[in-house]
């Protein structure tokens, strides 16, 4: 039997490939992580966005808000009230303003309205860690229009 000086080329080649695999193994951890928070951060404001969004029909609903008369009532200034989930994890804030008054278009709908009442509906809608945090936000602003008889300035 012959012997065969290798002077360790293997083990050069070895620690090589080891090196090779460790960094691609960093690489691809470090996508993945990043690519976690991308998601989470997108699961976060769908979350938030959605709350918004039950605020917002809610201030379309909410018997509190007379659209119709809000010329004259207190609502002139401005309106406010929240929501927050059974969870405690979603939180939401709405804010109805009455901006004025503003020359309506004759038609079928609107009749001999004359004015029509401006609102502008602004919502806010957060989602929340289980410490209380905020961790997505969401903030819409809308304008509404009511048909008035009359509108007082």
């Amino acid at each position: 039997m012959a012997q065969t000086k290798q002077n360790g080329a293997a083990l050069v080649i070895g620690l090589i490939m080891l090196l090779v695999m460790t960094l691609i193994g960093v690489t691809t951890m470090s996508t993945t992580r990043t690519e976690l928070k991308i998601s989470t951060n997108f699961k976060n404001h769908s979350n938030a966005f959605q709350t918004a969004a039950v605020m917002f029909e809610r201030a379309l609903t909410d018997p509190l808000i007379n659209w119709l008369d809000a010329s004259k009532t207190p609502l002139r200034g401005s309106y406010s009230t929240g929501y927050e989930s059974s969870d405690k994890l979603k939180k939401g804030t709405l804010d109805v303003v009455f901006s004025g008054c503003r020359p309506a278009a004759k038609s079928s709908l609107t009749g001999n309205a004359g004015k029509m009442l401006v609102h502008q509906v602004l919502v806010t809608g957060n989602e929340l860690n289980a410490g209380g945090d905020i961790v997505g936000v969401s903030r819409q602003i809308s304008g509404y229009t009511t048909t008035a008889a009359g509108c007082l300035d």
